[in-house]
């Protein structure tokens, strides 16, 4: 199964971007917002620019609740050479989130976000229970658009693997378009569930097929742990570094299950 005309994102990797997340059970709240604003000299060494964007609420109904908190909402961004975003972050709704559009390995980029997770996660209520922790990575691939269909390398028979997540029926599916999402829950520990989901599309782009997967892994706590309990977790208790440590070994694992040898070994799995 050839993958010659297939081109990685990055050239010798295709991932696009990788996103690690804490999401809690209630909203990012007034007073989470006014910690940020004390502590926001010390995140300046990890974003250079921090914006507030304005928020419009639109309530359905014949009135609207009376008062109602103003939802919280930071956008982080830190920028490469080339000045595009090479770490953004988000602080609001009822999560932090940290993305890096930048990969460079994961022995650079998980330091990177854990020190920028942890900053932004120090400025939210330490009784603040915690619903999940969340991580997912976008591959993405490319191909010019053949004369002949049947040329064509990024179509599902020659990239995907039988038996997999990937539906038969894309298994003799020709078109350069199309669309699948799969996911499924299994049991971590007692303490949580794992929901694990793949969603995979391609599209036409002039001339060129672009094709991106998404892995996504969320840790589901059924105990509910406060956040200063997450954080003091040591080695062997679900930290965040076992977790997501855990979770890009994952990543890795199914990639594996889904895609065909020759594309990984391009990909350099």
């Amino acid at each position: 199964m050839p993958v010659e005309k297939i081109d990685l994102l990055a050239g010798n990797h295709a991932i696009e971007v990788v996103n690690f997340a804490v999401v809690f059970r209630s909203p990012l709240d007034s007073s989470d917002e006014a910690r940020l604003e004390e502590k926001i000299e010390d995140l300046r060494p990890h974003f250079a620019a921090i914006d507030k964007p304005e928020l419009f609420q639109v309530f359905v109904g014949e009135s609207a609740p009376t008062n109602q908190p103003r939802p919280v909402m930071y956008q982080l961004n830190d920028f490469s050479r080339d000045g595009k975003p090479e770490w953004s972050a988000q602080f609001g709704d009822n999560a932090v989130a940290v993305s890096c559009r930048k990969y460079s390995g994961w022995s650079t980029v998980w330091p990177g976000a854990n020190d920028r997770l942890v900053a932004l996660l120090n400025c939210v209520d330490a009784f603040k229970p915690v619903a999940s922790i969340e991580y997912s990575v976008t591959d993405t691939f490319s191909e010019q658009l053949p004369q002949d269909d049947s040329d064509l390398q990024l179509r599902p028979s020659n990239v995907f693997i039988k038996g997999s997540w990937v539906p038969d029926i894309f298994m003799d599916y020709h078109d350069p378009r199309w669309d699948f999402q799969a996911g499924k829950f299994s049991s971590e520990s007692e303490e949580a569930e794992r929901l694990e989901r793949v969603d995979a599309r391609s599209v036409l782009s002039g001339q060129r097929v672009l094709a991106n997967l998404t892995h996504s892994l969320s840790y589901k706590f059924r105990n509910v742990p406060l956040l200063k309990d997450l954080m003091a977790r040591t080695a062997g208790q679900h930290n965040l570094q076992e977790v997501f440590d855990n979770f890009h070994s994952l990543n890795k694992d199914v990639l594996g299950e889904i895609l065909s040898e020759e594309l990984t070994n391009k990909m350099g799995l």
